[in-house]
């Protein structure tokens, strides 16, 4: 036991009391003091000595002890200055070292914490995306600059309800942030059409649910883009009718030479290469218009036998796998083309036709793959083989690939393209499992 500590202290006072009551009690006896009396007298004093040596000796573990309860109460008012200053060897030293070793660390990780906070604050605030947060009851809990000058001019629009500020807005933003879902929506703004993004997604954080909106301004990205596809369009269907109409022109002015030498017997070969030339022609032209004019989803039930029936019918493959039982609910009319031209491609591949298969896999999504063993491309062409107009064939027209790609899309899936470890291209057709329902 040490002498220092508190128990110590107490046995301290309480020995030097008893002992000043034995002395007296000794000293009254030798005095003549009757027993009744100076047994009293000394214990009297021995329990007034006891006390104020108690009280003398405890001062310091109180004013630690007072000290520590006024730290606390600052803790829970979320103030993290306070230290206490340690130096006495009791069993509180420990304590208060504890206590400040805690404040410390407190105070280090909420200044870290208001570092961060500062730092993303900023970003979001000179980000050039608008972002409103709402909470479960569609209150809005934050808003960033942006969000204030697109919505309100400046406004605060902090602690609005979301349908308060959507009775300000036009019918195009109005409907994306009812349906919630991702997208694009034009505004007719300062004499001119901007396209705006929205995305939406939601979590929760202690406990509540909570729901973000970012508007991201996408007129320039779209407009340079635009551009961009204009310009491999008209490199394309430059090339194409150089192609056809060379040809065309060359046979016919072949074609008058004839008739004026009277060569009749040639001119069926002239003809048959300026149809040839006419249909090739045509082919590209239709092409385009189906990737151009493709129609919404006619979602119906459709049946894996009758579909890889008549897909067998255009072209030769083998089955990896069983065919699911159950129907699927998809525009078989699109899907089928889909696939018609995930398999045209195997075939140009240049793989063994043995080599090349096709899977249907069903569950919580479908999944369609094409599976070959031909050349396979390169890591440029893989990657901006889904893009329109972009061809790796002599005679491509850039179309079949993206084709593809808006008609999955249009059923809420995606186009999947891959190198295989030895050889060939994967290319995988994902969308959800649908219910007519």
């Amino acid at each position: 036991m040490k002498v220092f500590s508190l128990q110590g202290k107490v046995l301290v006072a309480v020995s030097a009391g008893c002992g000043l009551g034995v002395v007296l009690s000794f000293f009254f006896a030798r005095m003549g003091f009757p027993l009744l009396v100076h047994i009293p007298l000394a214990l009297a004093a021995a329990l007034s000595l006891s006390v104020l040596l108690v009280g003398l000796f405890t001062r310091q573990t109180h004013l630690r002890i007072n000290a520590l309860q006024s730290g606390m109460l600052n803790l829970l008012d979320s103030d993290y200055s306070t230290s206490i200053v340690p130096g006495h060897a009791d069993e509180l030293d420990e304590t208060v070292k504890l206590y400040n070793q805690v404040v410390d660390k407190l105070r280090r990780e909420r200044q870290a914490l208001y570092q961060r906070e500062l730092l993303l604050d900023t970003v979001i605030q000179n980000s050039n995306l608008a972002l409103l947060l709402t909470d479960s009851h569609q209150r809005i809990v934050y808003a960033n600059s942006q969000a204030s000058e697109f919505f309100t001019k400046g406004e605060a629009v902090q602690g609005l309800f979301l349908s308060q500020l959507m009775e300000k807005l036009p019918e195009s933003i109005r409907d994306m942030l009812a349906a919630e879902k991702d997208g694009l929506f034009s505004l007719f703004e300062n004499e001119s059409t901007e396209v705006y993004h929205l995305s939406t997604g939601r979590f929760v954080l202690n406990a509540e649910q909570l729901t973000l909106y970012l508007f991201k301004q996408l007129t320039r990205d779209i407009s340079q883009k635009e551009i961009e596809t204009w310009k491999k369009v008209i490199r394309v269907i430059s090339h194409e009718l150089n192609n056809s109409l060379a040809p065309i022109s060359s046979m016919a002015n072949s074609g008058r030479l004839m008739l004026e030498k009277n060569q009749i017997d040639k001119l069926g070969m002239v003809f048959e290469t300026i149809t040839e030339r006419s249909l090739h022609l045509q082919g590209f032209i239709e092409a385009y218009i189906r990737l151009a004019k493709l129609p919404e989803p006619n979602m119906e039930a459709a049946n894996w036998h009758n579909l890889i029936a008549r897909l067998q019918q255009h072209f030769s493959f083998s089955i990896r796998g069983e065919l699911p039982k159950t129907e699927a609910i998809f525009d078989v009319g699109q899907i089928e083309q889909a696939i018609i031209n995930l398999l045209k491609n195997a075939h140009e591949s240049g793989s063994p036709v043995d080599d090349i298969c096709l899977s249907v896999k069903q569950s919580k999504n479908i999944e369609i793959c094409v599976l070959d063993r031909g050349k396979g491309i390169n890591n440029t062409a893989l990657e901006n083989m889904l893009l329109p107009f972009y061809t790796t064939k002599p005679n491509g027209s850039g179309v079949g690939l993206p084709l593809c790609r808006e008609i999955i899309e249009a059923h809420g899936g995606k186009l999947i393209v891959l190198q295989r470890e030895r050889g060939g291209i994967e290319a995988k057709l994902v969308m959800p499992l649908l219910s007519l329902a």
